[in-house]
């Protein structure tokens, strides 16, 4: 088998109407990994919902994990390389936010050192994302809420963001597509923009709303699947639904 990575992307790519991996797809992919296929998963779902639904692949790569801020270790449950958002621009954001009347969601992780690109595999201090929020005010921001709370890797917390909780590596903000174009201009004339990597899309499964998804400037799908690339050392890479 030539030395190749294939990546995909879930939603809208892998995954089917009911948001799962179908039977078909899991065997057909389980068969050519065990063959020697190199894949891996590049999306902006967090390593607590990817759980669930790539278990039953027998995967052979880290995943690039919300939007490449982080890369996580399906067999190890370990994060082995994430890009954290400096604590000043994360309450700035928080601030625009806050004008806009939406609340974020506000991912964060717990590490030994302070610096901004965790170091590899034994950087992290725990495995678990803390996401802190103040409100949620749409029915379709109290469902992302309400279907991610009690998964494994993830704990949510009714409250404002602290460093207590670790470093912010991504924000996520669901919402009118109104509310979320204001953050976004928003954070466009404050000049923050060249310090941050922003995704701004329609949500497939709440027709109306839009996804604001913020992490630093250094991570990005691009920036994963060359990362991937690297760390697979693979010769090419074929993506599939990653943009």
């Amino acid at each position: 088998m030539q030395n190749i990575l294939f990546m995909t992307d879930l939603d809208g790519t892998l995954l089917n109407n009911n948001k799962e991996v179908s039977r078909t797809s899991a065997d057909i992919l389980n068969s050519l990994i065990e063959r020697g296929l190199k894949f891996s998963v590049s999306t902006a779902r967090t390593p607590a919902t990817l759980y669930e639904i790539l278990k039953e692949l027998k995967l052979n790569y880290p995943l690039c994990c919300m939007n490449g801020a982080a890369f996580f270790d399906m067999k190890e449950e370990k994060y082995i390389k994430y890009y954290t958002i400096e604590e000043g621009l994360v309450y700035r954001l928080i601030e625009i936010c806050h004008r806009a009347k939406i609340s974020p969601f506000i991912h964060c992780i717990k590490d030994n050192n302070r610096s901004r690109v965790s170091p590899f595999i034994n950087g992290a201090r725990d495995n678990r994302l803390y996401v802190c929020y103040e409100n949620t005010e749409s029915e379709a921001a109290e469902n992302f809420r309400r279907e991610r709370e009690g998964l494994r890797l993830k704990t949510y917390i009714h409250a404002p963001y602290s460093p207590k909780f670790g470093q912010a590596i991504y924000l996520t903000l669901l919402g009118e597509e109104a509310k979320t174009r204001e953050v976004l201009a928003e954070i466009e004339n404050e000049g923050l923009s060249a310090a941050l990597g922003l995704n701004f899309y329609e949500d497939i499964y709440n027709k109306g709303f839009y996804y604001l998804e913020i992490c630093d400037k250094m991570a990005s799908k691009k920036t994963g699947l060359k990362f991937l690339k690297e760390f697979s050392k693979a010769e090419q890479v074929y993506a599939l639904g990653t943009t």
